[in-house]
Order: C-alpha cells, then sequence, then structure tokens
C-alpha cells in the first residue's frame, strides 16, 4: 500500500513538473497569430509589414516567439510593442517583413556596415566602430581616373562584399552595396564599386563564381594595413600576410 502511495505521488510530481515546464515554454515561445511565415504580409499588435528583403543584426534584434505554424523562429528589430522590421527564421530560409510605412535608409551619414552579409545567417560582421567606419569611407571615396581589369576566379575566396546601414538605420538592404574588396596576389588590395560590380557579368559553375570586374587597385597604404589587419571579416580566404 506504501509503494502504491510513494508512486502515485512520484507520477504526480512528474506530472507537476512536466506541466509546469511545457506552460514555462509556452510562455517563453508563444504562437503569434496574424504572423504566418510565407504570406506576403503579417499582423502584428495593429502592425501590417509587407516582404521585403534586408540583412538583420540579431544583436539589435529580440526574439518575440513562434510564427503562427510554429515553424519559424520570429524576432523584431526596434520597438517591441510595435516593431517596424520582422525577421522570421526557419530551418532552411529567412524571410524579411517591415512595416508598409518605414522606409530603410539608402543614403546620409554611415552608422554601419555588413561585410558579406546573408539573409539569413547569424554570425556575419557587423562594423560601427568610429575608426573602421572612416577607413570604409576612405576605401570608397575617389580613388582616381584609371581603372583596371581584374579577373576573380572565385569571387567567394579572393573578396567580400559589404553593405552600408545609414543614419543609425539597425539593418542594410541590397540597394546598399557599398561594393566588393578583393586580395589577389598579382594586384594586392583591390576596390570595385558597387555599379562595376552590378554590371559585371557573374558566371558560376557548380559552387564557384568568376567575373571580371573593372576596379581600382586600393591606392592608400593605411586603408590596405586597416584591411589586412582586420578583425571583422573583412580579409578574404586568399590574403596570406
Amino acid at each position: 500500500m506504501k509503494k502504491s502511495v510513494k508512486g502515485l505521488i512520484a507520477v504526480g510530481c512528474v506530472a507537476v513538473v512536466l506541466t509546469g515546464g511545457f506552460a514555462f515554454y509556452k510562455i517563453k515561445n508563444p504562437t503569434l497569430k496574424g504572423i504566418k511565415a510565407g504570406a506576403d504580409s503579417i499582423e502584428y499588435k495593429g502592425v501590417t509589414a509587407v516582404k521585403y528583403d534586408f540583412f538583420t543584426d540579431f544583436n539589435d534584434a529580440e526574439y518575440i516567439g513562434k510564427s503562427e505554424d510554429g515553424g519559424y523562429e520570429v524576432y523584431v528589430t526596434g520597438d517591441k510593442d510595435k516593431p517596424d522590421l520582422f525577421t522570421l527564421q526557419g530551418d532552411s530560409e529567412t524571410l524579411c517583413y517591415k512595416a508598409e510605412d518605414y522606409k530603410i535608409a539608402d543614403s546620409g551619414e554611415v552608422t554601419k556596415v555588413f561585410v558579406n552579409p546573408a539573409v539569413r545567417g547569424k554570425n556575419e560582421y557587423k562594423v560601427s566602430e568610429k575608426d573602421d567606419l572612416e577607413m570604409f569611407e576612405k576605401l570608397v571615396s575617389d580613388t582616381g581616373n584609371v581603372t583596371h581589369t581584374f579577373h576573380i576566379k572565385d569571387i567567394d575566396k579572393y573578396g567580400k562584399k559589404f553593405y552600408f546601414a545609414y543614419e543609425n538605420n539597425p539593418v542594410s538592404q541590397e540597394d546598399n552595396l557599398g561594393g566588393y574588396v578583393a586580395y589577389t596576389s598579382a594586384d594586392g588590395w583591390i576596390y570595385v564599386n558597387a555599379e562595376y560590380y552590378n554590371s559585371a557579368e557573374i558566371k558560376t559553375e557548380g559552387k564557384v563564381s568568376s567575373a571580371d570586374f573593372t576596379g581600382w587597385k586600393i591606392p592608400y597604404s593605411d586603408v590596405c594595413s586597416w584591411l589586412e589587419n582586420s578583425s571583422f571579416g573583412i580579409k578574404p580566404q586568399s590574403f596570406k600576410k
């Protein structure tokens, strides 16, 4: 009899623990009605947001729960009670939404740089230190009138793209491409601006992309030294000091 009572008590304790754990999980991971992954627009606390690709800085984003179907983690950037930017991260894709009336700045003062970002990645490099921002701005400033053609046989191995965020906007977007920096043994550090990068014909075979880019050899020794000693992921795999 005593064993039966003890057994019932043990089962009851386990049930209480499991129930409490599930309740805690539900509090920390609420299902967000109105946020349906894949929809053209989503609704949250009176905000209507539409599909729009941008690069999220997860250091500035806050997790608020799961999508209505439970398959996506939902992060917001900005005021948690009335956010402007939503990032839905699933197992194989990331979807971005912005409030209908929210504009991502595409000019002005550069306040952050995204190095080689991916829409779904959490580990890209975001640069916001004043000294680094000044170097990026010098990099894209007047590089002289003489351009060269550089054949880059593996774009990802030999270089990195970077995107600007302006006026304290927390995110960036494709239209904010600042350019492409590459390092080759023949020419050293080179820079391709956004216009030349976007107009180049990029050829892809398997997982390797190549292109002939119009650009400049970087003329500033301090910028080259800064690139060589950077710790924020701008150095390509090809760089050998």
